[in-house]
């Protein structure tokens, strides 16, 4: 996993209370490229992003934890045809206008109509 650099700006941003988004949102794509600071965005040709679930994120103990459920409708990318290969945080729905906080490349998984998925992110300060 890596944080983007747009990504630290936005912690930075909300540290220091200047107008910025929190993460309320989560992504995937289908890319396996690998992570770089730069990327501003998932790099599949296909993604959805969707609002994390309602309670979410949580702190406790350092952890910072994300939970985010696909349901069997949300999350097929190509019509289920393509695999989630790519993961992230996001402040907003949208690829590529939200900030990308992280991205994290991820074996792949063939989420269809037919299952559901509740994705989860922890990120931990040390």
């Amino acid at each position: 996993m890596g944080i983007s650099t747009v990504g630290k700006d936005l912690m930075l941003q909300r540290l220091g209370g200047i107008t910025a988004t929190a993460i309320n949102s989560m992504g995937v794509g289908s890319s396996n490229t690998a992570f770089a600071a730069t990327q501003t965005a998932l790099q599949g040709t296909y993604t959805a992003l969707q609002a994390l679930d309602a309670g979410s994120p949580t702190e406790a103990s350092e952890v910072l934890t994300c939970t985010c459920t696909f349901s069997t409708s949300e999350g097929n990318l190509n019509g289920g045809a393509s695999a989630w290969e790519e993961i992230g945080l996001f402040n907003g729905t949208t690829n590529g206008t939200s900030t990308m906080f992280n991205r994290i490349v991820i074996p792949a998984i063939t989420k269809t109509s037919a299952i559901s998925i509740v994705a989860v992110i922890q990120i931990t300060q040390s």
